[in-house]
């Protein structure tokens, strides 16, 4: 059984923040394994643009999201 925690989680720097404050024996993190970066920075990297255009106010115009999304992979139109 799993001791409760956080598991598989990219450290960012509101995460790091928070471990900041918890002693050093409560935590054991490792770097991301070289083979798996890719995989797993995609599906973060996924998951917080998902939360930023879920945030956006809702409209029938998309091209709000749409620039967004083009700012992120370097295609600003």
């Amino acid at each position: 059984m799993l001791k409760p925690g956080l598991y598989e989680q990219v450290i960012n720097t509101l995460l790091t923040q928070e471990l900041a404050a918890k002693p050093d024996d409560l935590k054991n993190i490792q770097k991301i394994d070289t083979a798996e970066a890719s995989e797993i920075l995609t599906r973060y990297l996924s998951e917080v643009i998902q939360k930023c255009l879920d945030s956006m106010p809702e409209s029938d115009d998309t091209s709000m999201k749409v620039a967004l999304v083009n700012k992120v992979v370097g295609s600003e139109s």
